[in-house]
């Protein structure tokens, strides 16, 4: 049995901090002061060979949730999981800080908390983008109340409160007479919200590979998008020289950010302008900015684009994937192809 020592420091000024314990567990010795009283001494050396004995990192239990989760994802998942993959773990832990803070510890973290973070965040989501940062979240956190950093599993019974119900295919395209005006509309204006979702539409980028373009990003008459899901991301997008020329003329009205970003705002400032542009052209559909990814596709298989070019061009993992989002357009476009095959040999 490991014996306890509490021992009274009387040259101590300050009473609060005079009692003090230490104990060897391991052949190594323990000691912490600065209590009150022997009775608060001896509970905090008890619950401290506690966690010995349990096998808990005591510098786990007192990390900030934010590092002990990032330790956990490059041991355990990094070289394991796609880029794709990657990017949600690191969004989930992104959306965590946003929520709690960075200093928000994990043997903190309360069923409460949890489920309060989750509300937050499945505000205007879908059932499918909260679960991801659920998985992503409480992978770690079961993990943390298996070691018994926490008593009680925080993401037992936690309930995925999302707004937003799954789209409908056709929700989630614009016509494109619409979505032509939409980029004229985004061309108009100065500020940096606007310019970003110009890109977005002229190129089919995803905001998150948009939003962290940095000048070199920038060619002549194309866009380098370093890509977040796959290998295959990673890609370089032509656009005019026209638009290239809009597009750094634009920039230099803004102020430069220091981090060298030329966006890098929040995806909800996205939206808002997306929203206002809407209104501003009398829109009155239920879209949101990645409807212009779905949408570009969409005119470039009208302008009879081949369909190897389009699926480089979004950076999909494969040809295979591009037939499978968008089968239904190509179905469509096929028998556009058709009409004009037969009026070959009428």
């Amino acid at each position: 049995m490991t014996n306890i020592t509490i021992t009274e420091r009387k040259d101590v000024k300050n009473k609060e901090n005079r009692f003090a314990y230490s104990f060897h567990y391991n052949n190594k010795r323990y000691r912490k002061s600065g209590f009150r009283t022997k009775t608060i001494a001896r509970e905090q050396a008890r619950q401290h060979l506690e966690e010995l004995e349990s096998g808990i990192n005591l510098e786990d239990k007192d990390k900030a949730f934010k590092d002990y989760y990032m330790d956990w994802v490059i041991a355990k998942k990094k070289d394991k999981i796609t880029k794709g993959q990657y990017y949600w773990y690191i969004r989930s832990i992104d959306l965590f800080v946003e929520f709690f803070g960075e200093d928000k510890k994990t043997k903190d973290i309360t069923d409460i908390d949890y489920q309060s973070f989750i509300n937050w965040y499945g505000k205007g989501r879908t059932k499918s983008s909260l679960h991801k940062v659920n998985v992503c979240l409480s992978q770690a956190i079961k993990r943390a109340h298996s070691q018994g950093i926490l008593k009680i599993n925080p993401v037992h019974d936690v309930d995925l409160n999302y707004t937003v119900e799954k789209q409908e295919e056709q929700a989630k395209f614009l016509s494109i007479k619409k979505y032509l005006d939409l980029i004229e509309y985004f061309r108009s204006r100065e500020e940096r919200s606007y310019l970003l979702l110009f890109i977005l539409a002229i190129t089919g980028g995803r905001f998150s590979e948009v939003n962290k373009l940095e000048m070199k990003d920038l060619k002549e008459d194309a866009i380098h998008l370093r890509g977040t899901k796959t290998e295959t991301s990673d890609r370089v997008v032509e656009i005019s020289k026209k638009d290239m020329v809009h597009i750094k003329q634009t920039l230099e009205q803004l102020p430069k950010k220091k981090n060298g970003k030329l966006f890098d705002i929040s995806h909800n400032a996205c939206i808002k302008s997306f929203k206002l542009s809407m209104d501003k052209l009398d829109i009155n559909l239920d879209r949101t900015p990645y409807s212009l990814r779905h949408t570009h596709c969409s005119y470039l298989i009208s302008k009879d684009i081949p369909i190897e070019y389009i699926s480089k061009r979004l950076g999909h993992s494969s040809i295979r994937m591009t037939l499978d989002v968008y089968s239904h357009l190509l179905d469509e476009h096929r028998e556009e192809q058709a009409n004009k095959v037969r009026n070959l040999f009428s």
